[in-house]
């Protein structure tokens, strides 16, 4: 069985600040009608040029105020190999999202390296979740033409699969909550390895 949450690493055992909350789209009716609304699988149909969907997953990101956590630069599409390239995360900001409280950022790529796909291992060959060479978000050897993109509650953001992104830790004495939608067209199956 999935976890329903996943907590803030370094904080005492009785801690009560939460990282994420998975699957909301299946236990809370209000998210499962936003995932659900014809206007949003217009949206993800146009994208993906498909209008056979599946829903993939869903989680909020919490991002608790004055937490030192970091996403490290990332694609999706590593986290979870599919058939095909044809993904879509929806980002659903449920809090004002700015650079102090540790807004998504995006950097654009050359979609002909690797087939799209960054390297995300360590040099010994062992995947690591991170994109090594793009360093730290908001660190001096992040990559150059990033964008952070803040926005009031209620923006939404269409994040392919392949597009590398990243947060800094949240600054401010605000939360920074996001729902997470994932869509895959009817054609894309996820890869299994090891019986997982």
């Amino acid at each position: 069985m999935l976890a329903v949450l996943e907590m803030e690493p370094d904080q005492a055992e009785s801690g009560r600040l939460v990282r994420r909350i998975y699957e909301p789209c299946g236990r809370y009716p209000p998210f499962r009608n936003f995932a659900e609304s014809p206007l949003l699988l217009s949206a993800v149909s146009q994208l993906l040029g498909s209008s056979d969907l599946v829903y993939h997953y869903s989680k909020v990101n919490m991002k608790p105020p004055h937490v030192d956590t970091v996403v490290d630069w990332h694609q999706d599409l590593s986290y979870y190999p599919l058939t095909n390239r044809s993904s879509v995360a929806v980002l659903l900001y449920l809090d004002d999202a700015d650079e102090q409280n540790g807004a998504l950022r995006i950097v654009a790529h050359d979609q002909s390296l690797v087939d799209g796909m960054l390297d995300h291992n360590s040099p010994d060959g062992f995947f690591q979740g991170r994109i090594p060479s793009f360093g730290s978000p908001d660190g001096a050897d992040s990559p150059e033409g990033q964008h952070i993109l803040e926005g009031p509650a209620g923006s939404c953001i269409f994040l392919g699969g392949l597009t590398p992104h990243a947060s800094s830790p949240n600054r401010s004495e605000r939360y920074r909550r996001t729902l997470i939608i994932s869509y895959r067209t009817a054609d894309n199956f996820p890869l299994y390895l090891s019986g997982e």
